[in-house]
């Protein structure tokens, strides 16, 4: 997959499917296709993908973690812990939910200087901090394909979602949670908070992984959203 054109038809073909097994089989694929075949570019800066996470919402596939949205495929979608690459998004047909979801990007790498950016929301102000106000200047981020694709190994575990804050009670805190969504239930938010959703590129060393379940970020300045706040 080393063609834009290839990889947004993805992005719009993955919300249709309903085995388990496929869908994370998607992922994997999509996360190597990023890693290994596409950069950002912006201005004079070129960015790899170096961490990223997947959400989707679908009958099949209730990740009540997924921020809903309407959106077409490849989309930047913007929300409170970062920006996302979303899949084709849209209300469901019950109108009760909504079919769709996204790629959050949680570390960068700078190309030029090989800065690396970590933290959703540290990636999204450098990639979005400013544009001309009265014409394309060449400065907003867009997705292209590496001339020379890399062949990069990756790793995954599962991903950050803090629902941490008061009061300090983990089923009050899934109830809180879940008023965002009234079309998801409890049952949604445990079956895939643990999923290993989380990929990671293994030749970057400042990303360290105390386990395949747990992750520790080496950088101080990273920030961290938590939810409900």
């Amino acid at each position: 997959m080393n063609s834009t054109d290839i990889l947004q038809k993805r992005l719009a073909a993955i919300v249709e499917l309903a085995d388990q097994k496929k869908i994370e089989q998607e992922f994997s694929d999509l996360a190597k296709a990023l890693f290994n075949n596409f950069e950002i570019k912006k201005g004079d800066d070129t960015y790899e993908f170096v961490e990223i996470e997947f959400y989707l919402y679908n009958a099949k596939h209730k990740d009540a973690i997924t921020y809903p949205r309407m959106c077409i495929e490849g989309q930047w979608f913007f929300h409170q812990s970062g920006v996302d690459i979303s899949f084709k998004s849209k209300k469901a047909e019950n109108e009760k939910g909504f079919v769709g979801g996204g790629i959050l990007i949680r570390s960068i790498e700078n190309k030029n200087d090989t800065k690396l950016i970590c933290g959703p929301i540290n990636c999204m102000s450098v990639l979005f901090d400013q544009f001309n106000a009265f014409g394309h200047d060449g400065n907003f981020p867009i997705i292209q394909a590496k001339v020379a694709p890399e062949t990069r190994s990756f790793g995954q575990c599962k991903r950050y979602v803090n629902l941490s804050y008061k009061p300090n009670d983990e089923k009050e805190k899934l109830k809180e949670k879940l008023k965002q969504w009234p079309y998801k239930d409890e049952k949604d938010m445990k079956e895939f908070i643990n999923k290993p959703y989380r990929y990671y590129r293994k030749d970057i060393t400042d990303l360290s992984f105390a386990s395949e379940n747990q992750f520790t970020l080496r950088l101080v300045y990273t920030i961290v959203i938590v939810y409900g706040t």
